[in-house]
């Protein structure tokens, strides 16, 4: 709720209609006594109360990082290109940063990621460079020695702000939302959860260490499991929506069995029962040549079933 709101403000501020949180109009609240009501209920949801005032923070004015898939960084409405970063590692700085959202990193532990080999009586400077110019990049209106918004220090410690708006962060809080639910009412979070993953976590930086691997693996486990609970729900409900984002899981990983087994029982259902037995055969191809194993059993239940199929039967899978 807190987020939808923030996205509300920024829209209705960007396009000049503030006044839609602060009178009853015919675009908004019906009576000034409804809006107090969603007002109080909001905040008392910790919904901030500076939100409903024109005066509030915006997303339109914040700092948008992408990392599921492309790289990119805007900060308003400007992008960021390269020479915006100055230095390589400053913009490799931000990277750690968002691969470790949410944590207090050590400035030892930095350096140790992006300077391994530097010389201990020299690091502390290049690091310093390197957040000088990383600062620079993302607030280059901030009077000197003011506290960055976006990159913030405790101590020798740093992190990124949840000012930043990131999109494995947003991706998390969709995915968490819609597991909350246990019926249709969760498939529109998935959706756009889902839709926020343009390829792996900093897929063009395959260079980067164990640090960023664990973290692609992680979201990369999250986006299959939410894709296939996304698949299974619109299997459920007979959409045939279901097989293309089962086909996007496999897509990505040709060894997701739950993927292949939500393909099949999608592709049964549209009457295409030679297609979810190919979609079999190509999930003990992958297997074999991936893992050198055979598919679960669950898995060969399911094409046993499709290859025993009677015409009437497909709702029984």
């Amino acid at each position: 709720l807190q987020a939808r709101m923030r996205e509300l403000r920024a829209l209705l501020q960007r396009h000049g209609y503030d006044f839609v949180l602060e009178r009853p109009t015919l675009l908004g609240f019906e009576t000034a006594e409804a809006m107090r009501n969603f007002r109080e209920q909001a905040i008392a949801h910790g919904v901030p109360e500076p939100l409903f005032t024109a005066e509030a923070p915006t997303r339109a004015e914040s700092l948008r990082i992408r990392t599921l898939g492309a790289f990119r960084v805007t900060r308003g409405q400007t992008p960021l290109s390269d020479r915006d970063f100055g230095r390589e590692k400053a913009r490799q700085l931000l990277h750690v940063l968002a691969a470790h959202s949410g944590e207090w990193l050590p400035k030892t532990r930095l350096i140790d990621l992006l300077w391994p080999e530097a010389d201990p009586d020299s690091a502390d400077g290049t690091f310093r460079v390197a957040l000088n110019a990383l600062q620079k990049a993302l607030e280059p209106d901030r009077p000197s020695g003011k506290p960055g918004r976006y990159v913030l220090k405790q101590g020798t410690s740093y992190r990124l702000s949840e000012d930043a708006w990131l999109d494995a962060r947003e991706f998390e809080r969709l995915l968490a939302a819609a597991d909350a639910f246990e019926d249709e009412a969760a498939i529109p979070l998935y959706r756009e959860a889902l839709t926020l993953c343009e390829g792996p976590f900093l897929a063009e930086f395959p260079q980067y260490d164990a640090w960023c691997d664990r973290e692609r693996e992680r979201l990369a486990a999250l986006y299959r499991e939410g894709a296939c609970r996304l698949a299974r729900l619109l299997v459920d409900r007979g959409d045939a929506e279901a097989a293309s984002w089962a086909e996007r899981v496999l897509e990505r990983e040709p060894c997701a069995e739950e993927a292949a087994r939500a393909l099949m029982t999608a592709q049964a259902h549209a009457g295409d029962r030679a297609q979810a037995i190919r979609t079999y055969d190509r999930l003990v191809v992958a297997l074999d040549e991936e893992l050198d194993v055979d598919p679960m059993p669950e898995t060969q239940q399911l094409y046993e079933r499709l290859v025993n199929l009677d015409g009437g039967a497909v709702t029984s899978l």
